[in-house]
């Protein structure tokens, strides 16, 4: 009996060994990127710079607030006014995100566990690629400008 259950093992287990390591097609990925930032620090720079002038395009934008340190390239809008609950909140972002899709600019509400202790505000996450040229992120910042205008505006009149 004790031979079966060993035998079992061997031939069931080996797929359990190593089953909390990365597939190979992904540690391969990783160390592509790892190559590509060792060889392109600069990019690093490029991407905090990218990331300021988009912090700095949407500032303007009226009824939302922009949250995060401005060299980080992942960017959080808030809504300035809540609507007096979460619920109503993620829907008028959600609106926002949708008129933006109309328009090609993907974005989406940042999503959270909703049993957690202190849930942070609704807001809508966007991240800054260094491949964006300022014109995309000029472009990205008028559609959530307006975006925002059209969602928000008949919540304030």
């Amino acid at each position: 009996m004790l031979h079966c259950i060993f035998c079992m093992q061997r031939l069931s287990g080996i797929g359990y060994c190593f089953s909390a390591s990365l597939p190979p097609l992904l540690a391969s990925a990783a160390m592509a990127a790892l190559k590509i930032m060792q060889e392109h620090p600069e990019m690093f720079d490029e991407l905090r710079e990218k990331a300021e002038f988009l912090q700095k395009k949407l500032v303007v934008v009226d009824g939302l607030h922009v949250t995060g340190d401005t060299q980080s390239p992942i960017v959080h809008l808030r809504l300035k006014k809540s609507s007096g609950s979460r619920r109503g909140d993620e829907a008028l972002l959600q609106q926002i995100v949708d008129k933006a899709f109309v328009d090609d600019v993907a974005l989406t509400c940042a999503q959270y566990l909703h049993d957690e202790m202190n849930l942070p505000p609704a807001s809508i996450r966007l991240s800054v690629c260094v491949s964006h040229s300022e014109d995309d992120l000029e472009r990205a910042a008028e559609v959530i400008c307006e975006a925002a205008r059209t969602v928000l505006k008949p919540q304030s009149e």
